[in-house]
């Protein structure tokens, strides 16, 4: 790979609002996989952790993802259908030594 080109990535939705096959679970919230493959290696990001670990899980085994495999995880806020999950997420795939980006106030409580 040159110099200023990306490496190759795909996305996978791990949680949104509808589920578009069968088989998988839907949910209110987000959760995605960035999954960058480079010449030297591999870099998997999990984005933000939905309302509740267990969608995430299911959904991550039914595409044949292991998410022990994530390298770090970034939260965009902290409402409850982006970060609900993460702490379950933390502990069921044993992702506690690996870096979580997210602001310090994201957790702090809100009206919605």
């Amino acid at each position: 790979m040159g110099e200023g080109e990306l490496p190759e990535a795909k996305i996978y939705v791990l949680v949104d609002d509808y589920a578009r096959r069968r088989g998988f679970i839907g949910e209110h919230g987000l959760s995605a996989l960035i999954d960058l493959q480079r010449p030297d290696g591999a870099t998997r990001v999990l984005v933000d952790a939905g309302q509740d670990a267990h969608v995430i899980l299911a959904n991550a085994r039914r595409l044949g993802l292991d998410l022990s495999q994530v390298d770090a995880m970034l939260i965009t806020h902290g409402h409850y259908d982006h970060a609900g999950g993460l702490l379950e997420l933390l502990s069921e795939v044993e992702l506690r030594n690996k870096p979580v980006a997210i602001h310090p106030d994201a957790l702090k409580p809100k009206l919605a």
